[in-house]
């Protein structure tokens, strides 16, 4: 096959295949495979049925997987079947082997076992097999995939994700539908306070005809006049009979309600509606969505990569992972540290805002609020994935993404719990492995209000507490990375992920520099400690200088390596010195410096897509996956191709995100609003999105 690789004709191509199939068949391992045996014997000789188009269809190098769809269905019914044979490589510039494939298409009666025998029988690889840029064969063992066109039966959990996204469809449409009755019905929302006031009112009434609106809709209206008998205590018995029919009104119109929280039209305006008045977290919104831009990008090249591999793997080995801007696609990773850090300014400096002004927080609510506007679009999202997803995979890859939602039969209730980042204890037996993010930020909130709480009581206490935390966590790098010989730089490495990537000890420290910037601007008026322009000088430029030195200086990674001692201070500060970068800089927009990149971060245009970062980061993985899986061939890589795919997943991601908004996370919130005390409702479409913002932020 190495030969292939490099032989310049094709005619030499097809002597060398079938020499090497032959030299196969010739191997004495093939006791328990007769009948596979005959039929690739009259494959060589030529006389099974349609030979030669089997030989075109099979491919004739790595990564080559032939033409899957022309050996499935152009070939003579049982004649052949396409199997997908597959090892690993292993190169200096990762530490986990790169998958290659070969596609075959071979004789009906061969199967995936009949195949193996043969490959690991006459294969017998004792020593790794020399290639270009120290790249070799580290496995002997080669895995081969038949029939991959057999298709997922639609069992009971397909049928049910099919029946519930009728169900929310058909909410949609009603609740649209009603919401628009109301707007255009004159008068919406008049007088419904009147009947409130009616009834808790103890003054003298004079004797009249009370009309009370009992709904938004001014048609409904109780007209009720108090009987002669009743005169010596109007109110009284007024009341009473007012109470019962509104009694029953009011039940219809929270019904009403709750079917106009799926509403499309509200929903969208809500998404839609940019509150006026500005506000010195803005900033953040602009950082959020380029931050979610980052993580698709860098997880575009690597869904790519992992593990189907290119075509010009080489050439990437050679040329392109040294290049200084492709580091941008493994830092993309600092983009969750970002999101750690914002996530925990954001609800420590909301939660002390509400302790200094009421004097206590409701901690039930607390929680309950995280679990409620969490969960549901969580846990739908992810049963799409697991139910839905796998009938629409065909091809040579399927048996790959089978076995990934395989994974969320088993450990499903590990993420609804928010721990799949601890169980499974491998990070790649963990069901939809990207939402570790997830379950991490929910420990961390769990454990915030024992720092808020601290600082309540007493403010250095709470500062020595973060200190102490941040220099255990960079103890914690330091030590896992020195013992188990970790290298912070392949994203596929499955023991770095399981030890040290997707762990509360890991990446506590982006997060704890979010708690001491709540800490530090959480009062109605905080000192701004870059009020000078020096310091402010200084502060941007030292800014500049980490990003640099954490995101793009690790090309000398792949290019020469990195020593061990290299390897352990990259782990131990990279993450938290690119945070404290992206900190000084929030810190300062804050107090209404930064200039352009204030004024840029801030932009009105941002809104609406702050708030589809969440669904589009739940939805952007399956969309890669779905894509991804769905090709007959290994990729190819080019700049134009990449940057071509990366657009489509963004446009696909926030666009699917806004669907499972519309369908699932604004509803459930909507639904929060209506039943929670604590929320108040508003008919203001514009409060109601400030308020809806100010959500999302928490939200983070």
């Amino acid at each position: 096959v190495i030969v292939l690789r490099t032989t310049r004709y094709r005619s030499m191509r097809w002597r060398l295949c079938i020499t090497a199939l032959a030299c196969m068949l010739a191997c004495g391992t093939l006791g328990e495979v007769h009948q596979c045996y005959d039929s690739l014997h009259q494959m060589v000789m030529g006389s099974y049925p349609s030979s030669l188009w089997m030989f075109d269809f099979t491919g004739k190098s790595f990564n080559d997987l032939g033409n899957y769809d022309e050996c499935e269905k152009n070939l003579p019914p049982n004649t052949a079947h396409f199997c997908t044979v597959q090892s690993d490589i292993k190169s200096k510039a990762t530490v986990a082997p790169l998958r290659v494939f070969v596609g075959m298409c071979v004789p009906l009666n061969c199967s995936s076992s009949d195949l193996e025998a043969i490959f690991n029988g006459s294969a017998n690889l004792t020593s790794p097999i020399p290639l270009p840029l120290n790249v070799s064969i580290t496995s002997s063992y080669f895995g081969v995939h038949c029939d991959p066109t057999v298709g997922v039966p639609w069992g009971p959990a397909g049928q049910a994700a099919m029946a519930l996204i009728i169900i929310l469809v058909i909410l949609m449409a009603a609740g649209t539908a009603l919401d628009l009755f109301h707007e255009r019905t004159p008068g919406r929302g008049a007088g419904s306070a009147e009947a409130s006031s009616l009834l808790s009112s103890s003054a003298p009434v004079p004797y009249q005809p009370v009309t009370v609106p009992v709904e938004r809709n001014p048609s409904s209206h109780l007209s009720i006049r108090p009987h002669p008998d009743e005169l010596g205590n109007p109110m009284s018995n007024l009341a009473g009979r007012v109470h019962e029919e509104y009694k029953v009104r009011g039940t219809f119109s929270k019904f009403s309600q709750g079917l106009q929280c799926f509403s499309v039209r509200k929903n969208m305006t809500l998404l839609l509606t940019i509150p006026e008045a500005s506000n010195p977290l803005d900033s953040l919104n602009g950082l959020r969505v380029i931050m979610m831009m980052w993580v698709i990008m860098g997880h575009t090249l690597n869904y790519m990569l992992f593990p189907f591999n290119f075509d010009n793997i080489l050439y990437i080995l050679r040329h392109v992972i040294q290049n200084v801007t492709f580091q941008l696609v493994p830092a993309a990773e600092f983009a969750v540290d970002v999101f750690l850090f914002l996530s925990a300014f954001l609800v420590v400096f909301m939660v002390l805002r509400e302790l200094k002004q009421k004097g206590r927080v409701s901690w039930a609510l607390y929680f309950f609020h995280r679990v409620w506007r969490l969960t549901p679009v969580y846990a739908f999202i992810m049963f799409m994935y697991a139910a839905l997803t796998p009938h629409m995979i065909s091809g040579p890859y399927s048996y790959l993404y089978h076995l990934k939602t395989d994974l969320c039969d088993a450990n499903w209730w590990a993420n609804i719990l928010y721990i799949n980042n601890l169980y499974p204890a491998r990070a790649e037996d963990q069901c939809m492995g990207w939402t570790w993010y997830m379950a991490i930020d929910f420990q961390f909130y769990c454990f915030a209000p024992v720092l808020i709480l601290l600082y309540y009581r007493s403010p250095r206490i709470a500062w020595a507490a973060i200190g102490a935390l941040v220099l255990s966590s960079i103890v914690i790098n330091v030590s896992v990375a020195s013992v188990f010989q970790l290298s912070p730089m392949d994203p596929n490495d499955d023991e770095y992920n399981t030890l040290l990537y997707n762990k509360p000890y890991a990446r506590n420290g982006p997060y704890l520099i979010g708690v001491a910037m709540a800490f530090l601007l959480h009062d109605k008026d905080p000192v701004d400690y870059t009020r000078h322009k020096v310091v402010r000088f200084a502060g941007y430029t030292t800014s500049i200088i980490v990003v640099i030195a954490c995101t793009l200086l690790t090309f000398s990674y792949f290019d020469y390596g990195w020593s061990q001692a290299e390897n352990i201070s990259y782990l131990a500060f990279s993450r938290i010195g690119f945070t404290l970068a992206i900190a000084f800089v929030i810190y300062s927009t804050f107090h209404g410096h930064g200039g352009i990149v204030r004024r840029f971060l801030s932009m009105k245009l941002w809104v609406p897509f702050t708030r589809l970062t969440f669904t589009a980061y739940l939805v952007h993985p399956v969309i890669m996956f779905v894509l991804n899986y769905n090709s007959a061939r290994v990729f190819h890589y080019s700049p134009i191709e990449v940057a071509i795919r990366y657009l489509a997943n963004l446009i696909l991601a926030f666009s699917v995100g806004l669907m499972m908004y519309l369908m699932v996370e604004k509803p459930t919130a909507n639904l929060e609003r209506m039943f929670m005390p604590h929320k108040a409702r508003t008919n203001n479409r514009k409060e109601e999105a400030r308020q809806d913002l100010h959500q999302e932020r928490e939200n983070l």
